[in-house]
C-alpha cells in the first residue's frame, strides 16, 4: 500500500475529535528533522503533511509540533526510544 492509499483509508475512518489538530507546515517538519538530526523517510514526511491530524482509534503517532502533550511529542518519543536501545537509524514514532 502506498502513502496515498493509506491516507485515503485514514480519511474514510477519521473520527472528528473535540479539538482537531492542524497539519504541520513543511518548515515545521524540516525543523523536527533538524532537532532530531534525522531525515524522515518520504512516506513519513507525507503522512505528517497530509494526515497526521486524522484520528482513527486510540493509538496516536508522535507529531512534529514541539508544544504538544508528551505522549504525542515526536521529539520526546524518539529520544526515549533511542535511549532504551532503538537503533539511531530507526525513528521511534509511537508509544
Amino acid at each position: 500500500m502506498n502513502i496515498e492509499n493509506a491516507v485515503e483509508l485514514l480519511r474514510e475512518h477519521h473520527e472528528e475529535p473535540p479539538k482537531p489538530m492542524r497539519l504541520p507546515t513543511e518548515e515545521e517538519v524540516q525543523q523536527a528533522e533538524v532537532d532530531l538530526d534525522f531525515v524522515f523517510p518520504d512516506q513519513f514526511r507525507q503522512f505528517h503533511l497530509l494526515a497526521c491530524n486524522l484520528v482513527v482509534g486510540t493509538l496516536e503517532p508522535g507529531v512534529v509540533f514541539p508544544d504538544v502533550l508528551p505522549y504525542i511529542n515526536l521529539r520526546r518519543i524518539a529520544q526515549d526510544g533511542w535511549s532504551v536501545g532503538v537503533p539511531r537509524k530507526q525513528l521511534p514514532f509511537c508509544e
